[in-house]
């Protein structure tokens, strides 16, 4: 079996290294892979190697595209009208699969009668890609919550395979040794600042563990989505204690001035310089 990917390539991106290594295992099979690469932050680019994929796609058996928000637009909307735009142009001979890695962002809502909010085109936008992904692609995710996230959003169960995220075995270059409960613990979140990656989640959870728990946000916006107010929904977490389109249910009780206090110190954010790429 002939296989064509649509990706990013050799450079630090953990999709990247996921297309890879899942080559890597096609070949090990006694099937053959190529690569269209992604190119990043580089839209002119990303139209030239779209049309290269289209064109070379019927010389092969299946086509695998390596999905991330950011890789196919600045914004949900263009992303998402992109992806579209591909699905709609591919024949129908040669079989697609689609690899979501990242869920759908939290669309606002309207707040105006619906046909004239200005949320109208992104609502559109999502509407026609979710028609063309269940016309045209089986759309692999990583586990069933991320495969019911998309059915939520309107994408088709039948369409959808969850498959587990491979994983490198556990290695443990110092063993750990035992905690005791005065032991600082150290949580890190680290990369682009997006809300996919369950910062609310987190942020909760922290106002409930111990003293000795602490936290580290390393990263910042991704460079091609700079309207994402993840990075605000953070900080006003840590000064009020409510997230904004909350995708969980509060906590019980009051969050004090002594509470918000006790969260801010024990939180910390190191934004990183735009150049990192990851």
């Amino acid at each position: 079996m002939r296989l064509l990917t649509l990706s990013t390539d050799g450079e630090p991106c953990g999709i990247a290294d996921y297309n890879s290594r899942l080559s890597a295992a096609f070949v090990g099979l006694g099937h053959s892979t190529d690569i269209v690469r992604i190119p990043r932050f580089d839209p002119a680019g990303l139209a030239t190697a779209c049309e290269v994929f289209r064109g070379r796609l019927a010389e092969f058996d299946l086509g695998l595209v390596q999905h991330e928000w950011g890789f196919f637009g600045s914004n949900f909307q263009q992303s998402a009208q992109c992806l579209t735009e591909l699905l709609k142009s591919l024949r129908n001979e040669t079989p697609l699969a689609v690899f979501m890695h990242s869920s759908f962002p939290m669309l606002p809502r309207s707040r105006t009668i619906p046909f004239f909010s200005k949320n109208a085109k992104v609502r559109a936008a999502k509407r026609a890609m979710v028609s063309a992904i269940n016309r045209r692609a089986c759309v692999f995710t990583h586990g069933d919550t991320a495969r019911d996230q998309l059915v939520g959003n309107g994408i088709r169960r039948d369409r959808i395979e969850a498959v587990v995220f491979p994983l490198t075995a556990e290695r443990d270059v110092v063993k750990p040794r035992p905690l005791n409960a005065q032991d600082t613990v150290q949580l890190a979140i680290f990369g682009f600042v997006s809300e996919y990656k369950g910062y609310e989640t987190v942020l909760n959870a922290m106002r409930l563990l111990p003293d000795n728990v602490t936290l580290v946000i390393a990263g910042g916006k991704h460079p091609c989505s700079p309207g994402d107010q993840t990075l605000d929904s953070i900080l006003g977490f840590l000064h009020t204690g409510a997230w904004p389109r909350p995708t969980m249910p509060a906590l019980p009780g009051r969050f004090t001035t002594a509470d918000r206090e006790r969260l801010r110190n024990r939180v910390r954010i190191t934004v990183i310089s735009r150049r990192l790429k990851c």
